[in-house]
């Protein structure tokens, strides 16, 4: 699995990502991707209370945040500190069960937007342990809400039809479920990404402490999930929910819930891809850039996906095609310059003119046969016993030795033609 951060063409993972989710079977519209990383949408109007609201009911990129240097990513605020203060009372029973005070939340709420430090000073008013639970608790009602009240769901109205067909299709198959799933994580919008890779991580911290909260990774799920869905495809109008019209709603929200606890138990992988569609990014990348991607060996590529470097500027080559004109022009002229010789009666020794011209035209027409480029569609002809990403090492390497080929058959007609100038020079007398 690779970082997607490790790369720099995002449009180019988009299309990719489409291709492979649509051979998949999973329907991707690549026009809806027109706002995954554009403006999100504003809020709905409301009662004022709302419009004067700076964190519950605001898009993600309005939101203040904090930069977690560990990982590399924006969180908001709100959500890292409130996500802290849980962390540090995983024993309490019931977390995002229990619904706790609906006034304490409503004050905490309101403190909240005023941006005050909330979390920092909870549990110091009081050394009551029942206090602190009952703060833990409120704690979490407010990130449901958090959750709830955003006006763009958390997974996109337009990934959202996706993800559902995604875990409906491979829900018996996990391997396949989780590359799916992995795939529309990937071309999420980044501040999406970012909370959702959070929150996940911090979900399964939780769930690991199920034997004394009582919330499993599926207990977790099941109550975030209505949480999470958009109400627009679900309480909306017929035709804002005509994508899901042939499921119920409980159909609905039990595979989200499916597909979010599958996201809880494997929350480090969102953000990465499988190798084989990485390889295929950064070989498209380089070619449209104008640079052959089997100038680059495995160990060039894995080093650049393991680690954000500095983008550095490689000498390009020109393209085959001058080049084989500038090999023919030079062939041209030694032809030319052979011929002057001959006419003027030098003599060469013991060279052959014929078989030496013969035997440069033989190489040059050897180093000018067409090679084939990279097919990745070759790879379901290579038997069921071969894995993509060992078809796709060794349709790389091949085009390695190719290249190595062509560079050795280049060599070796220059080095043939600069012995036969030498040969054909005059002698001092």
């Amino acid at each position: 699995m690779k970082n997607i951060l490790t790369l720099d063409d995002f449009d180019t993972l988009k299309s990719i990502v489409f291709q492979e989710l649509t051979e998949m079977g999973i329907d991707v519209e690549s026009g809806s991707s027109h706002s995954m990383y554009g403006k999100s949408r504003k809020p709905s109007g409301g009662s004022k209370e709302k419009e004067k609201s700076t964190i519950f009911g605001q898009t993600l990129d309005h939101l203040p945040s904090v930069f977690l240097e560990e990982r590399g990513i924006f969180v908001p605020r709100f959500l890292y500190e409130a996500c802290q203060y849980v962390v540090n009372h995983l024993d309490v029973e019931g977390l995002f069960r229990k619904a706790g005070s609906l006034a304490r939340q409503k004050e905490m709420r309101l403190l909240v937007e005023k941006g005050n430090l909330v979390f920092a000073t909870l549990g110091h008013k009081s050394n009551d342990p029942k206090c602190e639970s009952a703060n833990v608790l409120d704690t979490c009602s407010l990130i449901k809400c958090f959750f709830r009240e955003m006006p763009e769901p958390l997974l996109t109205l337009e990934l959202f039809p996706a993800f559902i067909q995604a875990e409906m299709a491979f829900h018996n198959d996990e391997p396949r479920r989780l590359d799916a799933l992995l795939l529309l994580c990937s071309i999420l919008p980044p501040s999406n990404l970012n909370v959702l890779k959070y929150f996940t991580e911090f979900l399964k911290k939780v769930s690991l402490r199920a034997k004394e909260n009582k919330m499993s990774a599926s207990n977790l799920a099941l109550l975030l999930a209505p949480n999470v869905a958009p109400r627009r495809l679900l309480h909306g109008s017929k035709s804002e929910k005509a994508v899901l019209s042939s499921l119920t709603e409980n159909q609905v929200l039990t595979a989200l819930s499916s597909l979010l606890e599958c996201l809880i138990i494997h929350s480090e992988k969102i953000g990465f891809i499988p190798d084989s569609v990485y390889q295929k990014c950064v070989t498209v990348s380089y070619m449209s850039d104008g640079t052959s991607a089997t100038d680059f060996d495995d160990e060039t590529l894995d080093s650049t996906s393991e680690k954000p470097k500095k983008k550095k500027k490689k000498r390009r080559s020109s393209s085959i095609q001058r080049m084989m004109q500038s090999l023919s022009q030079s062939f041209s002229r030694w032809r030319r310059r052979s011929g002057s010789l001959n006419r003027s009666g030098v003599s060469c020794g013991s060279v052959d003119d014929s078989s030496l011209e013969m035997s440069t035209k033989r190489n040059f027409d050897q180093l000018t046969t067409p090679v084939a480029p990279f097919q990745p569609e070759r790879l379901d002809t290579l038997g069921p016993a071969v894995t993509p990403k060992v078809a796709l090492k060794r349709e790389s390497l091949a085009g390695h030795r190719q290249s190595l080929a062509r560079r050795s058959r280049r060599n070796r007609i220059t080095e043939e033609a600069s012995r036969t100038r030498h040969s054909r020079r005059p002698s001092a007398t």
